[in-house]
């Protein structure tokens, strides 16, 4: 089914994967992207083409079979393969507790900020980062703020949220606000028992000034938002997902028009598809912020990706909490 094809070969037995292994070689290079469902680094250009085959039910012989397979197309199409096996991440947990405990406290807003959003007066994350002066600059500069949609690749959002409501991005051809890559349909709401990506979502572009819940980074005092929220869901409610999944999750966000994404997960493993995919999503002209993390961990001693790809790519950010 090429047109239902994925980035992995998950949804195949072990045997159909080494057919397809089979029959890849023997086509022609220009459609084998279309084919496996995986994303050349060119466009025009399948010269370096991305693929990753996993599945549990493969004996070990049989995933390395086929993945010798592969590299003896490289000589024969003169194509490189990346081969890895799939793996999973975990989004980077959040202090709910400690948020849930001060927000009884937070009320009035912040002045230090300009805002009247009764829980800003405990985002003291954001005096840290200045936001009021970079607010203030953007206002002051009296230029029209450009559109931008920020992909948040997380676990879903609540979309009916009060704080949240109008700021979504929506697809031109159906209406819908994202995609669910776990179940591959539209409904991208937040099962995470802490609404992992709802949070994530409020704090980049919640509705500021609307005497409502927090300030966003983004849109403050726009009458209408410039920041436009496209909600992509890969991480089930345990706050987990696959690697593949978010490679999918960002193909569909640079393909869609969003310039920016955040990624608040991660683990240890590290993975060449995923660092060339990013590399790809750079020359397109995106930037993806991804997380370090809460744990106060040197990422440079102690491993986590996909923050220690930003080491070899300017157009990812790590930031810290």
């Amino acid at each position: 089914d090429i047109e239902g094809a994925q980035y992995s070969l998950e949804s195949i037995w072990w045997i159909d994967v080494l057919r397809a292994t089979l029959t890849v070689i023997r086509m022609r290079l220009a459609f084998l992207p279309t084919f496996l469902g995986v994303m050349a680094l060119g466009e025009g250009d399948s010269s370096h083409t991305l693929v990753r085959i996993s599945h549990r039910g493969a004996p070990l012989d049989i995933r390395h079979e086929s993945k010798l397979y592969l590299k003896s197309a490289e000589e024969t199409l003169g194509i490189e393969f990346d081969c890895e096996r799939d793996f999973k991440v975990t989004a980077k947990p959040i202090l709910c507790q400690v948020q849930a405990e001060k927000s009884s406290g937070c009320t009035g807003g912040n002045p230090k900020l300009g805002t009247n959003d009764p829980l800003s007066s405990c985002q003291s994350n954001l005096e840290v980062l200045h936001i009021g002066a970079a607010w203030e600059a953007a206002r002051s500069s009296k230029q029209k703020l450009k559109d931008v949609v920020l992909a948040v690749i997380d676990t879903g959002v609540d979309p009916d949220h009060p704080d949240l409501v109008g700021q979504f991005y929506k697809n031109p051809s159906d209406g819908s606000i994202g995609y669910n890559f776990i179940k591959n349909n539209a409904d991208v709401n937040d099962d995470n028992e802490y609404g992992h990506g709802t949070h994530c979502a409020g704090n980049a572009a919640a509705r500021t000034n609307n005497s409502m819940g927090i300030a966003g980074v983004a849109n403050a005092d726009a009458p209408t938002p410039n920041v436009k929220l496209m909600i992509l869901k890969f991480l089930d409610k345990n706050g987990s997902g696959s690697a593949s999944d978010s490679l999918r999750a960002l193909k569909y966000a640079v393909e869609h028009g969003a310039t920016i994404s955040s990624h608040s997960y991660g683990g240890p493993s590290s993975s060449a598809v995923f660092e060339q995919a990013l590399k790809k999503a750079a020359a397109a002209g995106h930037v993806a912020v991804v997380a370090a993390g809460n744990d106060a961990a040197n990422v440079d001693r102690e491993a986590d990706h996909p923050c220690n790809y930003a080491k070899n790519n300017p157009s990812v950010l790590c930031v810290a909490a």
